[in-house]
This record gives structure tokens, C-alpha cells and sequence, in this order.
């Protein structure tokens, strides 16, 4: 039975409020991601996953979920491998916004 090797939460707060959160390496131990994107009550969202070879950037866009909004997720997946991974927030309104990872 596969298990998860890699783990991650992210949280986008109450505010209305874009851009990035902190970036975490995955580099050798995992070749396939699996990402859930949750708006919580009252939040509409875009969110992208950005991926780079090092944690200053420069940062490029390997998929996004919009459309996002109060109680609706998305589910994305994607093959590696990966250095390092952030999730990017282009368009948010209030409520809180949940990005989980996790990988194999």
C-alpha cells in the first residue's frame, strides 16, 4: 500500500490578502505531489503552486486552482521532481484559504 513520504500544510489567513507563503524543499524524497486547495467560509480564492531550483526564486507556476470559493476544493496533482515549493496567492477575498501537499 503506497504511503506519504511528504507532508505540508499552508493557511491563508482572514484578510483579504495575496502573495506567498513559505517555501519548503522537497528535493529527494518525493516524485509525485498531490495538492488540495480549501476556501473556507465566506473566501473566494485563486491560488497557484510555484516551484524553483532554490528558495530565493526565481519562482515559476506549475498549477493553479481558481474559481475557488466558500467550501469548495480542488484537487491537483503533479509529477517531480522538485527542489522547492510554495503555494502563491493571486486573488483573494476574506475568510481563510487551506493548501495542503503531500507526496510520494
Amino acid at each position: 500500500m503506497p504511503y506519504h513520504e511528504w507532508s505540508q500544510d499552508w493557511t491563508f489567513l482572514e484578510a483579504a490578502t495575496t502573495g506567498a507563503l513559505t517555501a519548503v524543499q522537497v528535493r529527494g524524497c518525493v516524485s509525485q505531489f498531490t495538492f488540495q486547495f480549501v476556501a473556507g467560509a465566506g473566501c473566494t480564492a485563486t491560488v497557484q503552486m510555484q516551484a524553483a531550483a532554490e528558495s530565493s526564486g526565481p519562482w515559476v507556476s506549475m498549477i493553479q486552482a481558481a474559481n475557488l470559493s466558500t467550501s469548495n476544493n480542488q484537487i491537483q496533482q503533479m509529477a517531480g521532481p522538485l527542489d522547492w515549493l510554495r503555494p502563491y496567492c493571486t486573488a483573494k477575498t476574506t475568510g481563510v484559504l487551506y493548501v495542503r501537499g503531500t507526496g510520494n
